[in-house]
């Protein structure tokens, strides 16, 4: 009897140990789990503006090869999209670049969830493989203007999509759905920043023209 006894004390120790051991564990995880996830989310957000910095590389060597001209300034017929300017096909303006932007993934935000990268330039590339609008308006000479940025961004207007205009009377806001309210924006100078709705908004002031066109896709 006293053998049994002993035998289930230990048992039942070994089962104390087990629950604490669980608890410890679960404890480690509702602390440090929050604060783990906190970097993923932060690199993915510096992953956007890789994206774009990639894009204003892409921009710049396109337009030092054709005059200093962007590609929507340039005919169809001699290799840019000026007669898709004013359409809503944004992702012909980034096709004429594939050489320079090498990857379909570098047109991607990666916080962008209804849109995926396509596997190619030709075949499988359109608008829905595209995170990004561009400024219709853009030229070098204005490098202030927005050459690109997140397709979140409104200006109170129901569509989002093809060329909507931003003149600085109008309420300009970035959309929850991609940045929680905030976006990234590549100037024509090379420059991306990241900006809340104040900050675009001031920053669509000072681009150098009263309405700004951007086209998203």
């Amino acid at each position: 009897m006293r053998v049994n006894s002993k035998r289930s004390c230990k048992e039942a120790f070994t089962i104390m140990e087990l629950i604490v051991t669980a608890l410890i564990v679960a404890t480690v995880m509702v602390l440090f789990l929050p604060a783990l996830a906190r970097p993923k989310q932060h690199g993915t957000r510096m992953e956007c503006v890789n994206n774009l910095k990639q894009n204003s590389i892409a921009f710049r060597i396109w337009s030092d090869d054709n005059g200093d001209k962007l590609p929507m300034e340039v005919l169809t017929n001699m290799g840019g999209t000026k007669e898709f300017a004013d359409g809503s096909e944004v992702f012909r303006h980034f096709q004429v670049m594939s050489n320079e932007l090498g990857d379909p993934r570098m047109v991607i935000c990666p916080v962008d969830r209804q849109r995926k990268p396509a596997t190619n330039w030709t075949t499988d590339f359109n608008n829905i493989h595209v995170s990004f609008f561009i400024g219709r308006d853009a030229k070098t000479s204005l490098t202030n203007s927005f050459l690109a940025g997140d397709r979140n961004l409104k200006n109170g207007q129901t569509a989002q999509k093809g060329i909507l205009e931003f003149a600085t009377n109008q309420p300009v806001k970035w959309g929850r759905d991609m940045h929680k309210e905030n976006g990234d924006v590549l100037f024509v100078d090379g420059s991306v920043k990241m900006l809340s709705s104040a900050k675009v908004k001031e920053a669509l002031g000072e681009t150098g023209t009263a309405t700004n066109r951007l086209v998203f896709p």
